[in-house]
């Protein structure tokens, strides 16, 4: 969540990793109520506080995510409108893949999402970060 670039202050930018946590599980409580919707458990396990002033908050369950991004209009209505969400993808390193591994093929991508547990979407590429001919 960063603040939105037509206005001048937030009024996240004054508060500390704990009570970004409290101030993000009440609109969470409070749009549950409004939407009637969304994970019963959802929570925000933790916020921390990015260097360009941003703040990225983890949540409990993916599909909290998932149902946060969706209702994001609601989500941003509860901070007065000052901020916005985006949906960043996380890349993560992996190390002794075997070098047959090949990141263009669906069928291998498939097996890694299987052997890994991952939920569907969770995994969106895969790819080498030094030329194959290293």
């Amino acid at each position: 969540m960063d603040k939105d670039l037509k206005v001048s202050s937030n009024q996240l930018d004054k508060l500390n990793e704990h009570e970004l946590v409290v101030k993000v599980s009440e609109a969470i409580t409070s749009m549950g109520g409004q939407t009637g919707q969304g994970p019963e458990e959802a929570k925000v396990v933790r916020a921390r506080r990015l260097h360009n002033s941003g703040v990225i908050y983890k949540l409990n369950m993916p599909e909290a995510a998932g149902w946060l991004w969706k209702e994001k209009v609601t989500f941003i209505q509860c901070f007065c409108g000052t901020s916005v969400l985006h949906n960043k993808s996380v890349a993560v390193m992996v190390e002794y893949v075997p070098i047959s591994h090949s990141p263009n093929t669906l069928e291998e991508n498939s097996k890694i999402k299987h052997d890994s547990r991952l939920a569907a979407g969770e995994l969106v590429l895969t790819r080498w970060i030094k030329a194959v001919q290293r």
